[in-house]
């Protein structure tokens, strides 16, 4: 005689799964990994995993910008659950001196401008002198496609010139809150900048 299978109801693993979806401390993996074992638990909590998963994106290497470029595009119903994204320079975790320039950020605005339209929450890290990039003009114009982005966190960025932070700030149409650590930038002559009227 077959025992019978002792089967975690659907709202247990759905409020689980809703706790574990806070916005992530990006270099502490458990909840991710805790996340993980849901979506493992059986088909029906796979796709609800899939789309709490979504909700914070950390993009910790340059490399993984493409895994999650053909998720979305493959799943484009998944865009609709993107509410931030963690974007760093580094092309490993431990990497001191990454081997991409911007690392995932100019890729990011290019390919996503238009497409994530509940992405609140932009996170952007780990930009150094060593790895310093020069951004084409039309990057702050794709920024300003994300006009749902309302807070930006930046922390550990170089900046060719205040000017070259003051674009990228304003480029963001209906930014309200901003946090900071560890700015930098190479030029500190003021240079003209007309901010968008």
């Amino acid at each position: 005689r077959e025992e019978p299978k002792h089967i975690v109801p659907v709202e247990i693993c759905e409020r689980i799964i809703e706790e574990l979806v806070v916005e992530p401390d990006v270099e502490d993996p458990q909840k991710r990994r805790a996340l993980l074992a849901c979506a493992l638990v059986c088909k029906a909590f796979y796709t609800f995993s899939r789309a709490a998963f979504c909700k914070h994106v950390s993009i910790m290497r340059w490399d993984l910008f493409a895994g999650f470029k053909a998720l979305m595009t493959a799943h484009p119903d998944l865009r609709d659950h993107v509410e931030s994204v963690y974007l760093s320079g580094r092309a490993t975790r431990d990497d001191a001196r990454p081997l991409r320039a911007s690392g995932s950020l100019i890729p990011f605005a290019f390919y996503f401008e238009r497409k994530l339209p509940r992405l609140r929450r932009l996170h952007i890290c780990c930009m150094n002198p060593r790895w310093f990039y020069t951004v084409h003009p039309a990057f702050t114009q794709a920024l300003g496609q994300f006009t749902s982005v309302t807070e930006l966190y930046m922390r550990d960025v170089t900046f060719s010139s205040v000017d070259h932070f003051a674009r990228l700030l304003d480029s963001l149409p209906n930014l309200e809150w901003m946090h900071c650590a560890d700015l930098r930038w190479l030029q500190h002559r003021p240079q003209i900048f007309h901010p968008r009227p």
